[in-house]
C-alpha cells in the first residue's frame, strides 16, 4: 500500500462513482479521496490513481492526459533524474547492494520502478499540476516520488507528499534529485 493511502486508517467505503473512460475502478476510499485505475503510457501499465473527492473530474482527466503524453524533454529529465537519485542512493549508502547498472541510461531506468500512484490535488489557475508515487529497488523505503506542473518537473525524490503546488524555493535542494 502506498504512503499516501497510509495516512487513513478507515475501511474503504464500496459506494461507486460515476465511471470514466481514463479511470476504472473509482472508489471512495475512507470518505476523503477518490481511487481507481488508468493506464500509463509513461510506464506502460496500469496505476492507481487518487484524487480529492472536490477535485473536478475535468480536471483529473487533463492530468491523466498531460501525464499519458509527456513530450520527450520532460520523459528525458525524468530518466536522467531518476539515475541520478539512484546513482546518489548508492553513493550515500555503500552498505544497500547494487542492483542498478552503474551504466544504466534511459528508459532502461523504468524496469526497476514499480506499481505507481498518480496523485491529482485541486489545481490553480488553468495549471496541470501532479505527483505520482512508485516503488523503486535503490529506496525500498521511501520508494520514489516526481512533481510535474505544466511541462516542468520540479521534484524528483523520496516520496515527501512534494505537491505541485508546493512552493519551489522550499523544495529541500539536497534531496530534489531533478537534473
Amino acid at each position: 500500500m502506498f504512503n499516501i493511502l497510509k495516512k487513513h486508517k478507515k475501511a474503504e467505503t464500496q459506494r461507486e462513482i460515476p465511471s470514466s473512460e481514463q479511470i476504472r475502478d473509482i472508489k471512495i476510499y475512507n470518505d476523503l479521496l477518490y481511487q481507481g485505475r488508468i493506464y500509463s503510457d509513461f510506464f506502460n501499465r496500469e496505476i492507481e490513481v487518487i484524487f480529492d473527492l472536490d477535485v473536478d473530474i475535468k480536471y483529473v482527466k487533463k492530468c491523466i492526459s498531460h501525464f499519458n503524453n509527456l513530450n520527450n524533454d520532460i520523459k528525458n529529465t525524468l530518466y536522467s533524474s531518476f539515475i541520478n537519485f539512484c546513482n546518489k542512493t548508492y553513493e550515500e549508502y555503500k552498505d544497500i547492494e547494487r542492483i542498478v547498472p552503474e551504466d544504466i541510461s534511459g528508459a532502461d531506468i523504468l524496469q526497476f520502478i514499480s506499481d505507481g500512484e498518480l496523485i491529482i490535488e485541486k489545481g490553480k489557475d488553468e495549471s496541470i499540476g501532479y505527483h505520482i508515487e512508485a516503488n523503486c529497488v535503490w529506496e525500498e523505503e521511501h520508494g520514489l516520488e516526481f512533481t510535474i506542473i505544466n511541462d516542468r518537473v520540479i521534484y524528483v525524490g523520496e516520496f515527501a507528499d512534494v505537491s505541485p503546488w508546493s512552493k519551489i524555493e522550499n523544495l529541500d535542494k539536497e534531496w530534489n534529485y531533478k537534473i
